[in-house]
């Protein structure tokens, strides 16, 4: 990904529909970030398969087989804020507070980078669909609480109750859910889903 945003200046790419999409591949194989970072490189591939996901997997009762497709690939980009496209201009007001995003943020604009969560362990959401992405407006992962149920956040599932996540300085660290994720949907709107917002936002607007 630093390689990428390096070489095309500076910007995150979409987090779908910028992909090379090959005659004789199914649209949602080659259509997601990790095809484009890619590149003319080797696909498929197990570049983006974590080591612990192993044959079938039950996270939060979504049954899921890893496979290099946008929907089942287990590794999640920062979509809303990072990766917007192919989605135009947005906005989710959070206890008052607006954030609005838009396509192609670059990277130099990110105000901490070491806060910032770029890529993160991620699962399909109840649908069994876009493991690739993770939406902050839907980012609570607990099923009780979420209004979407959609499972959007940084998964828990995989490492004792950990989500590995790489901050767009580059490096790693391998938080709690509380410690990440928002403890309800932003997208619902109440103050108290500010919570861990700074590891989201890339201007830091709602850190509390």
């Amino acid at each position: 990904m630093r390689l990428y945003t390096e070489e095309f200046r500076d910007t995150f790419p979409g987090h779908r529909n910028t992909g090379l999409i090959a005659q004789d591949e199914p649209p949602s194989r080659t259509n997601w970030w990790g095809t484009t970072i890619l590149g003319n490189g080797p696909r498929p591939t197990n570049l983006f398969r974590c080591p612990s996901i192993k044959g079938k997997r039950l996270d939060n009762g979504v049954p899921w087989v890893w496979a290099f497709d946008c929907h089942k690939v287990g590794y999640g980009i920062n979509s809303f804020f990072l990766s917007l496209h192919p989605y135009t201009d947005a906005s989710v007001t959070v206890g008052g507070i607006a954030f609005p995003t838009r396509p192609w943020l670059k990277q130099t604009q990110v105000l901490q980078p070491s806060d910032v969560a770029m890529v993160a362990d991620g699962m399909p959401k109840s649908d069994g669909t876009w493991s690739s992405s993770l939406w902050w407006p839907n980012a609570c992962m607990d099923q009780k609480l979420s209004a979407s149920k959609g499972y959007e956040g940084i998964d828990m599932s995989r490492h004792r109750q950990r989500g590995v996540v790489v901050f767009t300085d580059g490096h790693s660290e391998a938080p709690k859910d509380g410690q990440i994720n928002p403890p309800l949907d932003p997208g619902a709107g109440s103050a108290k889903a500010l919570v861990n917002s700074q590891h989201w936002d890339p201007f830091n607007r709602g850190k509390m």
